[in-house]
């Protein structure tokens, strides 16, 4: 506006200096280009944090607004999206933490923010459906411990699980932990999480997608490795083609009575590196099924002690209160066998039978459907990874019941087989498994002979499109 003001102004200059004007026709029209002066909003400085959390929770913001802030703030109170309303939160800012900066719901969308802290202080929250979280930093120089950059509770807070978008953010020494949600109370939600199909492949979740974690600086991280994604709690996520230094991948167990473990998790397409001393793995699961496969563990020879590794908490550990240990004492478990198994929410366990009310004394115990873990195509220097289960758990957690692994020279009676699809076998035992390269897609042989089971969810996601 105030470009077309000046414009008008030296128009009527020209007028002046060309014709003859008279004055009062002047003055009528200095006083138009003066009203529509004063209808320019002012120049105000830059506006305060809580300015900045007056504006996106009133009732001025706009569905579909993008507010652009720069400079330097100290997040000295929470800022919540709203969750009627699709905003943007973006700009070149940095935010010394304080408290978490934003609460990201409602399909929002937050971009190009640092997050500063050297205590562990955690940045965000997310919530919802449809929010996207991309191209922030966060940088946690407290290295002895891992902040959290994005909460994400789960659970139905919404009438479905919480799902949204972490894309092309650096992490350092931070994590993402999208668990699930459970009432403080009764904790219903992370049971409604286990009463849900487990639909691998499908936007039902958290996706991590392109991001760089690194434990210590980038360029050169420190030995102390801590996990950068972790999840329980009926939690699940995606986690595919980001850059890992140090620091590991985990998905906890159920290993408190009054929670349950994690749900459900996709790991593939990561570049996973240890650096220095030995870390001790990469991946570390605990709970739950899924998929894990594409990934490439490096440098060659990596000096992990594992690449990937399965075990139980409940397998070793007595719990106490009313789930106790899984020894095949307990009421919690399958007790199948002598040793507990399976144990609840263990590694390759899948939907309950019913929803389990677990925290009502004498509320009846649903079985748990077999659904194993598949891992495939995970390479350390051109060599096929193995999964790594300790003597401990071995009873507990097998291969070819609890997950599969690929094997070469597949011939259906064990592992999963990796190649094109003209080379599955006619026949093979149940729950072996598959992967027809051309096709991005694994195929499990049930009692109707080869089925589709999984296929990946599309990348890029659609959120960055």
């Amino acid at each position: 506006m105030l470009k077309e003001l000046l414009i008008e102004m030296q128009e009527l200059i020209e007028e002046v200096k060309v014709n003859s004007v008279n004055i009062e026709d002047i003055l009528t029209r200095l006083d138009i280009v003066e009203e529509k002066q004063d209808a320019i909003p002012s120049i105000s400085v830059r506006p305060s944090w809580q300015e900045i959390k007056d504006y996106v929770e009133g009732d001025t913001i706009d569905n579909g607004e993008v507010l652009v802030l720069d400079g330097v703030y100290a997040s000295e109170e929470t800022i919540t999206f709203p969750a009627d309303r699709k905003i943007t939160v973006s700009g070149d800012v940095t935010i010394d933490l304080i408290k978490p900066a934003f609460i990201v719901r409602g399909g929002g969308r937050l971009t190009g923010a640092t997050f500063n802290t050297s205590a562990n202080l955690s940045a965000l929250e997310t919530f919802g459906l449809d929010w996207r979280v991309d191209h922030c930093k966060y940088n946690n120089i407290a290295y002895d411990k891992q902040g959290i950059f994005i909460y994400s509770p789960g659970g139905f807070i919404y009438g479905e699980p919480c799902r949204g978008l972490i894309d092309n953010n650096k992490v350092i020494s931070g994590k993402i932990l999208p668990t699930g949600y459970g009432n403080p109370v009764t904790h219903e939600n992370e049971s409604k999480m286990w009463l849900e199909p487990t639909g691998l492949g499908k936007y039902n979740t958290v996706y991590i997608e392109d991001n760089q974690f690194s434990v210590g600086p980038w360029d050169s991280p420190i030995n102390d490795a801590g996990n950068c994604v972790d999840t329980n709690y009926g939690g699940s996520y995606v986690f595919r083609y980001n850059e890992v230094r140090q620091a590991y991948i985990e998905a906890h167990s159920y290993q408190k009575c009054d929670s349950r473990g994690s749900r459900r998790w996709e790991i593939y397409g990561n570049k996973i590196s240890s650096y220095g001393n030995v870390s001790w793995v990469g991946c570390s699961i605990r709970g739950g099924t899924g998929v894990i496969w594409g990934n490439d563990f490096t440098p060659a020879g990596s000096p992990y002690n594992f690449n990937i590794n399965f075990d139980n908490v409940r397998s070793v550990s007595d719990r106490g209160s009313f789930c106790g240990k899984c020894n095949g004492e307990s009421i919690v478990d399958g007790n199948i066998d002598a040793s507990g198994w399976p144990c609840r929410d263990q590694i390759g366990r899948g939907q309950d039978e019913f929803l389990w009310k677990y925290w009502e004394e004498g509320s009846p115990i649903p079985t748990q459907a077999s659904e194993p873990v598949y891992c495939w195509s995970n390479r350390d220097g051109g060599k096929v990874v193995n999964v790594n289960v300790k003597p401990d758990f071995q009873p507990y957690i097998q291969p070819n019941r609890d997950y599969f692994n690929e094997v070469d020279n597949f011939d259906g009676s064990d592992g999963i087989g990796v190649g094109l699809k003209q080379a599955m076998p006619p026949s093979a035992n149940f729950y072996t498994a598959f992967w027809a390269t051309e096709e991005q897609t694994l195929y499990k042989y049930t009692e109707n002979g080869w089925e589709v089971f999984y296929t990946p969810y599309s990348y890029p996601h659609p959120l960055r499109a």
